[in-house]
């Protein structure tokens, strides 16, 4: 019989082996108290059901861990899953933020050691943390946009002044040209005139418009400065 016992409980899980060897010693203590005529007041069973108790505590306890550790794995999957999808920098850095105080809220709210006064007091600062949090970001990001939104400005004026002195050489050659044309008997000195006073009037027209793209640009340099200015001021107030 013993041999039959010793393997049948081999079978059964670790828990259930434990529990089984409790119930197994227990039963024979009982069965002494029963041939020497004693009977039990109460205190073998519950001293039996108080380890029975611990064993069961001591596996829901370990259950819970592993039941965590598997949750919070799961979370890490989920989160890098949510990054990952993800393409502009910025609204990931937001998002990594968003996902990081979500955690904090749920440690604070799974701590048992606090009451549920101070869960709320920790979620209201956790709240005004996170705002802050986000807004620095999103200063970073204009400071950012502000500071690229010159430099395409500077391009562009860069690229209009090559273009003014493109133009401007352009109708230097067509003067020589008409000069060129006139001395050699091509054109007749009316046409030479005519001709010489278009290209004249064409470049007072390139000058002219060459010193409004220059004023439009100095305008939108100092509005873009003075909108960087005012973000770095919030970013040191």
């Amino acid at each position: 019989q013993a041999i039959l016992d010793e393997a049948k409980l081999k079978m059964l899980d670790k828990q259930k082996q434990e529990e089984a060897a409790i119930e197994k010693a227990y039963a024979e203590k009982f069965l002494k108290l029963k041939e020497a005529g004693i009977e039990d007041d109460g205190s073998l069973e519950e001293a039996k059901n108080t380890e029975l108790k611990a064993i069961d505590d001591k596996y829901k306890k370990e259950q819970a861990e592993k039941d965590a550790a598997f949750e919070k794995q799961l979370n890490d999957i989920r989160t890098q899953i949510r990054l990952e999808g993800i393409i502009d920098e910025n609204e990931k850095a937001r998002e990594q933020i968003l996902i990081e105080y979500e955690k904090q809220r749920a440690e604070i709210l799974e701590n048992e050691q606090l009451t549920a006064e101070q869960k709320t007091a920790l979620a209201l600062e956790l709240a005004t943390q996170e705002q802050q949090a986000l807004a620095a970001l999103q200063l970073t990001i204009d400071q950012q946009k502000a500071a690229d939104d010159i430099a395409e400005l500077e391009r562009e004026m860069q690229q209009a002044d090559l273009s003014f002195k493109i133009q401007k050489d352009l109708l230097d050659q067509k003067a020589a040209l008409i000069q060129a044309s006139y001395t050699q008997g091509l054109i007749s000195e009316k046409e030479f005139t005519e001709q010489m006073k278009a290209n004249s009037n064409a470049r007072s027209e390139l000058d002219k418009a060459e010193v409004e793209a220059k004023m439009q640009n100095a305008s939108k340099i100092a509005g873009l400065l003075g909108g960087l200015s005012d973000l770095v001021g919030k970013e040191t107030a």
